[in-house]
């Protein structure tokens, strides 16, 4: 559970405009990032702030298109992030696009996306063995980078929506991404409060849910019946 609050009378009386961040999906630094996040506005009375949804499956797919080298770099380059701050430190590398093991062979239009980490301010440096021999590596890795953050904050690619009081948005952590327009926290009271739900949990009910109501349940993308 998290809490993200901006109040008037903690700006000092000066005019704070909160800036605006980048498209991002949070907590690529731990083990296992969460699947679902949810965010509920529970003040909304500052002007600004508008939220920003990115389809990174959608940016990872027209990377695909437009240069197969690309989004084979981000397929197989390490990066790695970290959170050191408040007694806290995590350390985890991550590949950018991380396909399922088992695609499905009988469509070779699919992809195979599994799951999208993309997440620059939390980005750590790179692993000592990045450098001398692997320079071309890197460089091969910024490209595709800078060609994939152009496609994720495109203006196509990002529906925007203002939460108001009351409003709760869920969406899948490990596709979404999510940012926020600027905002002026001297205005008005800004209070969001956001939870997270793990892939085993939600995917476990799904699978009940599936048995219960449809006799049959899908992991992996692969159908399987119900054996009764």
């Amino acid at each position: 559970m998290l809490h993200v609050i901006s109040k008037p009378e903690e700006q000092k009386a000066t005019r704070t405009i909160r800036s605006p961040n980048r498209p991002t999906n949070p907590l690529s630094y731990t083990t296992n990032p969460p699947h679902l996040q949810l965010l509920h506005s529970l003040r909304a009375r500052s002007p600004g702030g508008s939220s920003l949804f990115s389809d990174a499956f959608h940016a990872a797919t027209t990377l695909h298109t437009r240069s197969a080298f690309h989004f084979r770099t981000l397929c197989t380059f390490p990066v790695t992030y970290h959170y050191h701050n408040d007694a806290q430190h995590y350390h985890r590398s991550r590949l950018t696009l991380e396909l399922f093991l088992y695609p499905k062979y009988s469509e070779p239009t699919n992809l195979a996306l599994h799951h999208v980490n993309w997440s620059p301010p939390f980005q750590a440096p790179f692993e000592a063995r990045i450098g001398g021999a692997y320079s071309g590596a890197l460089a091969n890795y910024r490209a595709a980078a800078a060609a994939f953050e152009a496609l994720v904050s495109a203006q196509e690619n990002v529906f925007e929506y203002r939460l108001e009081e009351g409003e709760c948005v869920v969406f899948d952590n490990r596709r979404v991404l999510h940012a926020r327009r600027a905002f002026d926290a001297s205005q008005g009271e800004r209070w969001l409060k956001g939870a997270y739900v793990d892939d085993d949990v939600f995917f476990s009910r799904l699978r009940v849910l599936q048995e219960q109501f449809e006799g049959r349940w899908t992991a992996d993308g692969v159908v399987r019946h119900v054996v009764k």
